[in-house]
């Protein structure tokens, strides 16, 4: 694609606005969209600077401060992120970030994911494999609760169903 100013060069800023109901796509080059003025000044500089990438995206839009309330004070115990901290990212510092923010994680995740497990596509390779690990986890799970319940038989059943799979996996 053409950029819509100077016809010469491709396209590499695309921008779309919605004005009154009215969908309008200008296309621009480098050169060109620095060059575009509206009103004084680079009508791109403000959307291309790194405060655009690095801004409170999390604090101010996905997890806005009020939900957080004395939540700033949460902090990573392997690498002292705060909760604010990630706010303001909107990266973890570490893997153990997951645990000590998981409260805060967990709505979040849900909110933009829809769920907090994986719903996906199951690749067509190694699909059987996929489904006899996610058995075993559910049995696994199975078990403890009968184990908690003690409810001795099940639970025996449960294990043997469990060892069943995991050699017919490892004859695989």
């Amino acid at each position: 694609m053409k950029c819509d100013s100077c016809g010469k060069e491709n396209a590499n800023i695309h921008m779309t606005s919605i004005v009154n109901g009215a969908k309008e796509e200008h296309h621009y080059c480098q050169q060109c969209a620095n060059q575009k003025e509206q009103g004084g000044g680079n009508m791109f500089s403000s959307m291309f600077d790194d405060s655009f990438f690095n801004n409170q995206f999390f604090a101010n839009v996905m997890y806005p401060q009020s939900a957080l309330g004395n939540s700033k004070q949460i902090t990573c115990p392997q690498c002292g992120m705060t909760i604010s901290a990630f706010n303001h990212q909107g990266r973890l510092g570490c893997d153990r970030c997951y645990e000590a923010f998981r409260a805060h994680l967990v709505p979040l995740i849900k909110r933009i994911q829809g769920s907090i497990s994986y719903e996906g596509r199951i690749p067509q390779r190694g699909a059987a494999d996929l489904k006899v690990e996610q058995t075993i986890k559910q049995l696994r799970n199975e078990l403890i609760q009968a184990v908690k319940e003690e409810q001795f038989e099940r639970a025996a059943q449960i294990r043997d169903e469990i060892k069943s799979l995991e050699q017919s996996k490892e004859s695989n």
